[in-house]
């Protein structure tokens, strides 16, 4: 795992107050006003744990994992999550992987159930348990027009599983926490009932900046091609344009803003399970603002 901090420059200040607890592979942290995702590797803890009242989960592999020699199984690791005891796969290499963000948020919603007695599963049997569960879905309460859309739908999914291994091609957008430029890869997501969020949001208040990303480059994509198109031209206003782009993308590298962090918080539903993307790596995350045991989403 990356050791590159997941709290942006700016929001740091405003999560100093953050009380979080770290336990292996299993991440908590709250606050009143906002959510944030802390790196699973770090060895500290923030302040007052007697203010909980949200939290943030984030499920991945321990540093000391050793994965086997063609990285083909994931270790089985069983957790105290939401008042009950349930499995969660650990990562097995670096590098992105939305099969694991997804399969245990379905491992934590109880819709996939393993054997208790199993130590590892291999990343085939992973994806064969995600085919079928996409198949069970129930259509005989389905129009004609609903089930033959359906129908495409889990073919496009399950045409998509294996890129699930290693990443899935997903271009965010500045203007939202949930904002994404669609590709057929998001299918999968809809089709599961899982919500896909990022914390790379421009502040409405840099009203400049946002006019020139929300004017013709609302995504990162569009974004990057502009600043490079721009950088030299012969237009001073272009080249100045250029350049601020530049540095918001130098200075939020991390991919989280404090803006970003607050809208998470406000946009995800309590007691959500999600998928959280940044730099090219995706993780689950949950939202519980009450340490209570509530029926998951």
């Amino acid at each position: 795992m990356s050791n590159t901090e997941l709290l942006s420059d700016q929001a740091t200040q405003k999560v100093d107050d953050l009380s979080c607890s770290i336990t292996e592979n299993v991440i908590v942290s709250s606050d009143q006003q906002e959510s944030a995702l802390i790196n699973s590797q770090s060895n500290s803890c923030c302040k007052d744990m007697s203010n909980v009242d949200s939290q943030v989960i984030e499920s991945k592999a321990e540093a000391d994992i050793k994965p086997s020699e063609d990285n083909d199984f994931h270790l089985i690791k069983w957790i105290d999550f939401n008042f009950e005891y349930l499995p969660i796969l650990l990562q097995n290499v670096n590098g992105p992987c939305p099969l694991l963000a997804i399969f245990n948020i379905l491992l934590l919603r109880k819709r996939i159930i393993l054997d208790p007695n199993r130590d590892a599963i291999s990343t085939e049997r992973v994806i064969t348990l995600l085919a079928e569960h996409i198949l069970e879905h129930d259509q005989s309460k389905l129009s004609e027009e609903d089930r033959i859309n359906y129908e495409h739908n889990v073919q496009d999914a399950l045409a998509v599983l294996d890129k699930l291994k290693t990443g899935l091609d997903v271009n965010l957008k500045f203007d939202g926490v949930d904002k994404f430029e669609y590709t057929p890869e998001c299918i999968i997501f809809d089709l599961l009932n899982i919500q896909l969020f990022h914390g790379w949001v421009i502040d409405p208040q840099d009203t400049e900046l946002r006019t020139i990303v929300t004017t013709d480059a609302p995504s990162y994509n569009q974004l990057v091609e502009k600043m490079i198109r721009q950088r030299h031209s012969e237009r001073e206003e272009l080249v100045r344009e250029s350049l601020l782009i530049e540095q918001f993308l130098d200075e939020n590298r991390s991919q989280l803003t404090h803006y970003g962090i607050l809208q998470l918080n406000q946009t995800m539903r309590d007691n959500q399970l999600a998928v959280f993307f940044r730099n090219n790596h995706f993780s689950t995350i949950w939202k519980n603002q009450v340490i209570k045991k509530n029926s998951l989403s």
